[in-house]
């Protein structure tokens, strides 16, 4: 389904389609449904970043794409989100769209339907979310996807060079329908082709289908919808409900979800369609649908070269009707020849049609092929792919044999393999074969044999897998090294049924345990090596409450019943319906660690005694130390809210003023007589909202200013904690005309402290810089001069980072080095203590952070801060 936080926005002008399109999604949030109209700037709504799907309506006098496009709205254009558009009509050129946008761009007609709309949307935003998936960098691809995608290869290849040579048509139609069936998400289907008058589509063979279903569906004419989106030469996935509804009238009895439409086209021309239905799934993957799109596609230039080849038969065999007509009838033949000359044209633009389109596919296609002539060996034709991929060129690789460039494991093997594909007709089977340059690749051969004009022919396919069987060694490699080093890691590491059952044990454990090999822990129980048999049951508990045991210290029994302390570890592998597997754990001897301990604690318990007055002393002069500081920050904090005074109460007078107006016009709507339900139920909550504004800060000085006696500490998120200083100043410092630049990065993590100590910190450097930029605009007489102070945030390797930067009249290399020392100032007498730089660096320091400067007199200067990072999910 569609995941939450990906709001759904909608821009139409007509109320019924609005009703619509909120009842489809009417299982969302409210605010996840954002119409475009009450959107003010483009990131209200977070457009910027995010998937997302916008629903549009189509313009009625948009002709083109381009047009079409140009009527986004400007707080949209640029954005990478999917677009789906509604209308009666589409442009002509739809077909057209730049392959770039293809995934964020499709069309649906009204009148909605909800199930297709709901299945459009997702569509829509899981074809964006592959797209931005597909251009991530250093993205290994998974063993499924490798033997997906394998699969699909296999099929495609079979379709592109076998399909033809099954013996006419509706036996390739046959093949074919049984190739695509081997796809695992496919459960019936069918091949609809245009009859010759080019006004019907007819069923030639179907699988997976019930019988009352092809009895509605066996022919479709120019007015069906079906007949029209197989014109559009665009695949079409929809879901059964949509397509039920198109029929003379539903059948009832079946249990599809998915079904698609993919045109098949020859040389641009529409030959018929692929039709597939699916029991199990409602939506498909890019690498899916990918896939059958680019197996419809080859299927067209097949079907239309196996058409080709039975037109050319049938033309053969009227010529010699035609030729024995001749010879038992002299008296009409000036008739025949007219006939025949019309047959020979027909058959040569047949041959040619046929020579071309086998050309055509033989020359492009992306795997090597070889044809021979069976009875004499003698290789007949090759491929451009073959000579290319092995670096011979054509001439030279005419005078190969096979031996010369496939490399076989023991003598006579070519001989043997040979004979296999004479006899069974067809062997695949992996080879190695060699590059001019001696270098060794990895194929699948496909062998088989056919028979053109009473000739027998051995057609041998070479499919390039090097790089696949590259990655199967490494992985091989890997899991070698994997398990060496589970033998060798000083910790046992074991996997067991939720049942007790030891599947697998690594060497350590297995000595751990008392055993020499640890093939003879397999299949034991774990029950047997607990000191206490109850334990396991409580170590099962504790999985079920907190998901995972980590470092449980209970003992463990050796073989022949010798206790040992252990720490186990164990994460439970759950299956789709969430009901453990297996456990994966690791087991620890802590043995020596316990006895260090109990030696440790007696020898702890005499030094605890000598340490308890030095303790006391220390504690004495440290709580002195801490009360010292906290009154130089409690007064420094006192100082900014003084310094803040005016901002503060501009902020409270705003929203006072806003509630003063709505108390006048209320009583102006009340006095007339014509304030209703709905308008005092707006004015109270603008009322309350703004009540609740005030409160916020208050609640915000209140925090702020409070006395905290005791540190504590908070998860900080610096760009929460500017934000907040920032409500303190704002307006202040826009009153004295000083422009403050935000560069906030988000997702950088948090660090850990104290926010209100932090916010101070903040607090006194934006004081600095608001000081030392008025400072240079008095003594400038630069008129163009713009007060600016730059706020950054960002994320450094395993720190978040904080930079506050101001243009103002910077600091002397002199006083650098001094401008964190308590009471150091540059400021006249009655502008400042010289605490605030000496309380942000105590601050900083108390957070475990790092404070560096970096300033040049009348120029700049910059504030560096970093602090240890921890990530959003600790």
């Amino acid at each position: 389904m569609i995941q939450r936080g990906n709001c759904i926005f909608i821009q139409t002008s007509k109320a019924h389609l609005r009703n619509e399109i909120a009842g489809a999604f009417s299982d969302r949030r409210s605010e996840e449904l954002v119409w475009m109209d009450d959107v003010r700037q483009p990131d209200d709504h977070g457009l910027n970043g995010s998937i997302g799907l916008l629903i549009y309506e189509l313009p009625e006098n948009a002709e083109s794409v381009p047009d079409i496009l140009s009527t986004l709205p400007e707080k949209i254009q640029g954005q990478s989100i999917p677009v789906l558009f509604l209308g009666n009509a589409f442009p002509s050129d739809i077909h057209h769209i730049p392959h770039e946008q293809k995934a964020l761009i499709d069309f649906l007609s009204t009148p909605i339907n909800r199930d297709h709309l709901l299945f459009k949307a997702e569509q829509m935003m899981a074809r964006a979310a592959a797209r931005n998936e597909a251009v991530s960098p250093n993205k290994e691809p998974q063993t499924s996807e490798v033997k997906k995608t394998e699969q699909y290869l296999r099929i495609q290849h079979d379709l592109e060079y076998t399909a033809w040579f099954q013996g006419g048509l509706v036996k390739s139609l046959a093949f074919i329908m049984n190739k695509i069936m081997g796809i695992d998400w496919i459960d019936g289907g069918g091949i609809y082709l245009l009859n010759h008058t080019g006004n019907q589509l007819e069923l030639m063979h179907h699988v997976g289908l019930p019988a009352g279903f092809i009895k509605k569906v066996k022919v479709y004419d120019r007015r069906s919808k079906q007949f029209q989106l197989v014109l559009k030469e665009k695949p079409h996935y929809t879901l059964y409900s949509e397509l039920k509804q198109s029929l003379l009238s539903p059948t009832g009895n079946e249990n599809f979800k998915l079904t698609a439409v993919l045109p098949l086209v020859h040389e641009k021309q529409v030959i018929g369609s692929l039709n597939i239905v699916s029991f199990s799934v409602i939506t498909i993957s890019a690498i899916d649908q990918t896939a059958i799109e680019s197996i419809a596609a080859k299927l067209g230039s097949v079907i239309a070269y196996i058409q080709s080849r039975e037109e050319l038969e049938e033309s053969k065999k009227l010529l010699e009707v035609k030729v024995r007509e001749r010879t038992q009838s002299l008296e009409q033949t000036n008739q025949e020849l007219t006939r025949e000359i019309e047959v020979h044209q027909k058959t040569r633009e047949a041959l040619n049609l046929s020579e071309n389109l086998y050309r055509s596919i033989f020359n492009n296609a992306q795997d090597g092929i070889l044809l021979y002539r069976v009875h004499d060996r003698k290789l007949i034709d090759l491929n451009k792919k073959i000579h290319e991929s092995l670096g011979y060129t054509r001439k030279e690789f005419l005078k190969l044999n096979p031996d010369d460039f496939m490399i076989f494991r023991s003598p006579g093997a070519y001989e043997r393999i040979y004979k296999q594909v004479i006899q069974k007709r067809q062997v695949i089977r992996n080879m190695q074969v060699r590059t001019k340059t001696g270098q060794i690749k990895y194929s699948l051969m496909n062998a088989s044999t056919t028979r053109i004009n009473e000739t027998d022919y051995l057609l041998i396919i070479f499919h390039d897998k090097t790089e696949l069987e590259v990655a199967t060694q490494e992985l091989s490699r890997t899991e070698k090294k994997m398990k060496e080093l589970q033998n060798n890691l000083p910790i046992g590491i074991f996997t067991s049924k939720p049942t007790g059952e030891i599947l697998y044990a690594n060497k350590t454990i297995a000595q751990l345990l008392g055993f020499e090999d640890a093939n003879e822990l397999i299949s034991m129980n774990a029950r047997d090596f607990y000191a206490d048999p109850s334990m396991r049951d409580k170590l099962l508990q504790i999985l079920a409450r907190d998901g995972m045991i980590d470092g449980f210290e209970h003992q463990v029994l050796r073989r022949g019943g010798e206790p040992f302390w252990a720490k186990i570890s164990i994460q439970p592998v759950f299956d789709q319906d969430h009901n453990p597997l297996q456990f994966d754990g690791v087991l620890e001897d802590i043995s020596s660690r316990k006895r260090s301990e109990h030696e440790l604690e007696k020898a702890n318990k005499k030094i605890q005694s000598i340490n308890e007055n030095l303790e006391k002393e220390i504690e004495k002069a440290l709580r002195k130390h801490d009360e010292q500081q906290h009154k130089l920050i409690q007064k420094s904090k006192l100082e900014s809210l003084g310094e803040l005074a005016a901002g503060i109460a501009h902020e409270i007078n705003q929203p006072l003023g806003i509630m003063s107006l709505s108390l006048e016009n209320l009583q102006m709507k009340m006095m007339s007589g014509k304030s209703s339900g709905e308008y005092l139920q707006q004015k109270f909550a603008s009322l309350e909202k703004n009540i609740d504004r005030i409160r916020q800060i208050i609640d915000h000085i209140r925090i702020f200013s409070r006395d905290q006696e005791m540190p504590t500490l908070d998860k900080v998120n610096i760009n929460k904690v500017i934000r907040k200083a920032l409500s303190f100043i704002e307006t202040q410092y826009r009153n004295h005309f000083i422009e403050i630049r935000l560069d906030l990065k988000e997702d950088i993590g948090f660090t850990v402290g104290s926010n209100i100590k932090l916010e101070q910190a903040i607090l006194n450097l934006l004081s600095n810089a608001k000081y030392a930029v008025e400072e240079k605009a008095a003594l400038t007489d630069d008129s163009n001069y713009q007060r600016i102070i730059e706020l950054k945030t960002y994320r450094q390797n395993e720190s978040v980072c904080f930079i506050i930067r101001d243009n103002g009249v910077g600091i002397s290399p002199a006083n650098r080095s001094r401008i964190f020392d308590p009471f150091f100032t540059t400021k006249p007498e009655g502008y400042g203590t010289g605490l605030g730089l000496s309380i942000v660096y105590g601050i900083i320091k108390e957070m475990h952070g790092e404070i560096s400067v970096e300033s040049e007199v009348d120029q700049f200067t910059e504030m560096q801060i970093k602090f240890a990072r921890f990530p959003e999910n600790t």
